[in-house]
């Protein structure tokens, strides 16, 4: 089973996913360069509920240097915003579930990420390494308009996280827009 077909059926384990991830291919910085939506259709992998509840939507990566990687549907649903790790973290820990509705408390202008190619389970492929917390996302492609993150922190070594995300358009509002503004989606 590869792993788009593990992310939609059922509560896959970690063993399940570390071994789909691993027969992907690594992925380079630049093919990253994009807004990317994330698919809700990978919730019941493991880690992956807290992730949609929270109502993420995506990640931008504009450079190496400059990632969003917390993109989150305005409550009016007009347009993304990026947002605070650390401020979303606390809010999840308060028990908030829809981030968008508090939007003032997380929004951010500056980006939370960069990426690094990094060696990960004897591949070395592109990796979002965050500012704020010893996180990295690991990358691996399905295909040139989807790939796989498997989430690490220190207390998830060996039992990451996965998220499943797509390539989406560049609206035409996002172009030239530095980190952090305000832009409207398809």
């Amino acid at each position: 089973m590869n792993i788009q077909e593990l992310c939609h059926t059922g509560s896959p384990t970690q063993q399940q996913m570390a071994a789909a991830f691993d027969a992907l291919d690594p992925v380079g910085v630049d093919m990253l360069v994009g807004l990317w939506e994330a698919d809700p259709g990978y919730a019941e992998t493991p880690g992956g509920r807290l992730l949609v509840e929270s109502g993420w939507w995506g990640a931008r990566f504009t450079d190496a240097e400059t990632v969003d990687p917390l993109l989150f549907q305005s409550d009016d649903g007009d347009g993304l915003f990026a947002a605070d790790l650390l401020r979303v973290l606390a809010l999840i820990r308060e028990g908030a579930q829809n981030i968008s509705a508090r939007r003032a408390e997380v929004e951010t202008s500056a980006p939370i990420g960069r990426v690094r190619m990094i060696e990960y389970r004897g591949v070395v492929t592109a990796t979002l390494v965050y500012d704020q917390v010893p996180v990295l996302d690991y990358l691996r492609a399905v295909d040139n308009n989807t790939v796989i993150a498997a989430v690490e922190g220190r207390a998830m070594v060996d039992r990451p996280a996965y998220a499943l995300l797509r390539r989406r358009p560049d609206p035409p509002a996002y172009a030239g827009l530095v980190s952090g503004e305000r832009f409207e989606h398809e």
